[in-house]
């Protein structure tokens, strides 16, 4: 970790734009998020902050600032006073802040990373994640293509509404849209079918009669015959539109 962070730096101190930063930041939300899970994970992210402390400073002591507005990921990541630093307008995260999180229930033998654990996930399922993983969503978050992965896992990757198995083909879909001030938050993300996040969107009566009919010729999936998943339809709808006159009816 130490020689990637090192890396990073020194890219930052070559080209110091916002992409440099950017690639900064994610690299340390990806170390944190992986590692949080560990018993003394704050002891060696202090260590580990430390150990670059004089790094950041040699390279970076000309560029930064102590002046900027930190982003809404730094202020929930990092609350509380601390002494920030800004290039470029852009805060760098903190290495050495970090919490632990307790996961429940979890099985360290049910996992992908291992020859065993492999073996007692489904293999589509396997195939699939490390697919994901290896292709996230350009030009989103760090936080948004993290939180789709974790709930695509979260969900077996299957769709929310039609419980169908999507594979790697599904859309991640803001239940309270950004031009409404929803977030990348896991919260509030979740996965769905691409005709069944179509038909979240749609309001032209003409569009809902199409999906809904491609809906039973591809998956064989009559939407109006089952009222638990048009109510959980509706739900998605109303907050995508914020209009409670795009509810579908029986």
């Amino acid at each position: 970790m130490r020689q990637q962070l090192k890396q990073k730096l020194l890219e930052i101190q070559k080209h110091p734009i916002p992409k440099s930063i950017q690639n900064f930041n994610g690299t340390i939300l990806g170390f944190q998020n992986y590692f949080n899970a560990a018993t003394h994970c704050c002891h060696d992210f202090s260590k580990l902050s430390y150990s670059l402390s004089k790094v950041i400073h040699n390279r970076l002591k000309s560029l930064s600032t102590d002046t900027g507005q930190p982003s809404k990921t730094y202020k929930q990541r990092y609350p509380g006073n601390h002494k920030k630093s800004f290039i470029a307008n852009i805060a760098l995260f903190q290495i050495g802040i970090i919490q632990h999180k307790v996961l429940r229930c979890f099985s360290q033998n049910l996992n992908p990373y291992s020859q065993e654990g492999r073996a007692q996930l489904k293999p589509n399922l396997t195939k699939d994640h490390e697919l994901i993983l290896r292709n996230p969503i350009q030009n989103q978050s760090v936080e948004y293509n993290d939180n789709r992965l974790s709930k695509w896992l979260a969900q077996k990757g299957r769709c929310h509404i039609t419980q169908e198995y999507l594979a790697h083909h599904f859309d991640c879909h803001h239940i309270k849209p950004r031009f409404l001030g929803g977030s990348d938050k896991y919260s509030n993300l979740v996965i769905v079918y691409p005709l069944i996040h179509r038909l979240v969107h749609a309001t032209e009566q003409s569009t809902i009669k199409q999906l809904t009919q491609q809906l039973q010729k591809k998956l064989d999936f009559e939407l109006y015959k089952n009222k638990q998943k048009l109510c959980k339809l509706n739900i998605l709808r109303t907050k995508a539109v914020a209009r409670t006159e795009f509810e579908l009816k029986l």
